[in-house]
């Protein structure tokens, strides 16, 4: 998350050392889009937790739920307000995996953005090793 912020407050400085004045037009995207990062670090983390767990069937699911959900939002937003409304459809479309996807599923409903409690399986081996 410090990344994020970091990369946010920053993002005219970086955009300008590493592209020159060519891609000022990109700062509010990268502004919007930086923000889905711990996002896209927890579905990675969450995807490879399901696949320990036997669950890859979820991993499915939540893909597809996730893509309902985008691409009528990347559409919508994308149209309406060109560059940075794809950003923000890519974004809220990690936003709603993370944290809506999951409530969609009753008996993986821990599995929302903070991680609560032993979330790999416990059948045989122990915590303190």
């Amino acid at each position: 998350i410090a990344i994020v912020i970091v990369i946010w407050f920053f993002t005219k400085d970086i955009m300008l050392l590493l592209y020159g004045t060519e891609y000022i037009a990109a700062i509010p995207i990268l502004q919007i889009h930086i923000l889905a990062l711990p996002f896209v670090f927890f579905i990675s983390v969450r995807k490879k937790i399901l696949v320990m767990r036997g669950e890859a069937k979820m991993v499915l699911c939540y893909t597809g739920i996730s893509a309902l959900f985008f691409l009528p939002t990347a559409l919508l937003l994308s149209s309406w307000l060109g560059g940075v409304g794809t950003a923000a459809s890519c974004t809220l479309g990690w936003v709603f995996c993370a944290l809506i996807a999951p409530l969609l599923f009753g008996h993986l409903q821990h599995m929302l953005l903070f991680f609560g409690g032993n979330l790999l399986p416990t059948g045989g081996a122990s915590r303190n090793g």
